[in-house]
């Protein structure tokens, strides 16, 4: 289980009850998805009034931002097979849904702005 309590993520094993301190940046961190190995936590922190997307490997170690810069991108979703993040973000007027290909870096859009902000973003078969 992860837990996001402000400023920091907990990995508590199941069904253990013991926890590891994940991050260490100070910081407001929220939506914790797990990639489809296991491997690795994708995550929003939010610091100094910008929201990213960072991965951490599931054990700790680094933060990796994965998504940055001005705009606030938000609610990473894993697909599947762990190639692609979907992720929500306000860099187009109002915001809209991207994809991250995780090999390459590549960000494309998914939607259109549609006048509002997607919620619960989640892959479906």
């Amino acid at each position: 289980m992860v837990s996001s309590e402000p400023g920091q993520h907990k990995r508590r094993a199941q069904p253990a009850s013991r926890e590891s301190r994940l991050t260490r940046t100070p910081a407001e961190y929220e939506r914790p998805t797990w990639s489809p190995d296991g491997n690795k936590i994708a995550f929003t922190r939010s610091h100094g009034g910008n929201t990213d997307v960072f991965v951490i490997d599931a054990d700790g170690g680094q933060e990796q931002r994965l998504i940055g810069g001005p705009a606030d991108d938000y609610q990473p979703t894993w697909s599947p097979d762990g190639k692609t993040i979907a992720f929500g973000s306000n860099r187009d007027s109002p915001p809209s849904l991207y994809l991250l290909h995780t090999d390459s870096g590549r960000i494309s859009r998914l939607t259109r702005p549609s006048g509002g902000q997607d919620e619960d973003l989640s892959w479906q078969p």
